[in-house]
């Protein structure tokens, strides 16, 4: 309850995490990854339609654009296990 009335208060504050995520070292882009699911994707008690706020149509952007980067092998491997 605490979680998901934080991240419809403070959302902003959140996906300014995803913003310039292009820049962050493979270790950084981990964790966030590792967070948000564990914390948030994977939590039922966060409402379906708050996680697609979070993850709207400009975050999957932000992860795209590092996911296109020539330094995309290491990320490439942590997504797709």
């Amino acid at each position: 309850m605490v979680k998901s009335a934080f991240l419809e208060q403070h959302r902003e504050i959140f996906l300014s995490i995803f913003k310039g995520i292009i820049q962050d070292p493979y270790p950084i882009i981990h964790k966030i990854f590792e967070v948000c699911w564990t914390g948030i994707w994977s939590d039922q008690k966060i409402k379906r339609t708050l996680k697609i706020g979070l993850f709207n149509e400009s975050t999957i952007f932000q992860v795209c654009q590092r996911y296109k980067s020539p330094e995309n092998s290491v990320l490439i491997s942590f997504i797709h296990t």
